[in-house]
């Protein structure tokens, strides 16, 4: 059974064709600073004899170099992969962007044409917010509240408003404005039950 020999490090591949890249950035920028580990590998290679200890070194310097462009490569693709990612995520923001600017432009609340606002902006956010997350305390909430108006659908409620926002018979607006005040009126409080009397505080009793 025979073994392979493996090739002294003066024969080895990729050290050849690192020396010959290396040697053709000298010509063109002698003094181009390598790293140190990599000035190390040329300084023992142009030793013109190599000691066994010299060699050692030099294929120590190899592996190293060699394992610091693999992780290099490595962190590259890495970082592709985390780049790739991160413009797919943006690529998916904007998209939710465009559709809620066109939705806001169906609704009126942008111009189609200029993309400007078609009312204050504090206003929109305000209306945008509330419709988002109407708190408990909410007027707006608690109308819809009283009217038995939360459960309905979200397109429902609106066309409803719609409908009644094109109202303007003076007195189909007197008649709900009376109905919505005494739905709106306060509870009246309910009376105190007096005290029930205790033994001998009957009406005639001694004091």
């Amino acid at each position: 059974m025979t073994t392979s020999k493996r090739k002294p490090i003066t024969e080895n591949a990729w050290l050849l064709k690192r020396l010959e890249e290396w040697h053709a950035i000298l010509q063109r920028k002698p003094d181009y600073q390598f790293t140190d580990q990599q000035q190390l590998i040329l300084e023992y290679w142009r030793l013109p004899e190599k000691t066994d200890k010299d060699l050692g070194k030099l294929a120590a310097l190899v592996r190293a170099e060699r394992a610091h462009e693999n992780a290099l490569a490595a962190k590259k693709r890495a970082d592709k992969i985390v780049q790739e990612r991160k413009a797919a995520e943006r690529k998916a923001r904007n998209k939710r962007c465009f559709d809620a600017a066109a939705l806001m432009m169906k609704a009126g609340l942008v111009d189609s044409k200029t993309a400007e606002l078609t009312m204050p902006a504090d206003q929109l956010l305000d209306g945008l917010v509330r419709i988002a997350e109407p708190p408990p305390a909410d007027e707006f909430y608690d109308l819809l509240v009283k009217a038995g108006l939360t459960n309905v659908p979200a397109d429902q409620l609106l066309g409803g408003l719609l409908a009644v926002a094109s109202v303007t018979d003076p007195a189909t607006l007197q008649q709900w404005s009376e109905a919505g005040a005494a739905a709106l009126a306060p509870e009246p409080e309910p009376q105190p039950e007096p005290d029930p009397l205790l033994p001998g505080q009957g009406h005639g009793a001694p004091q």
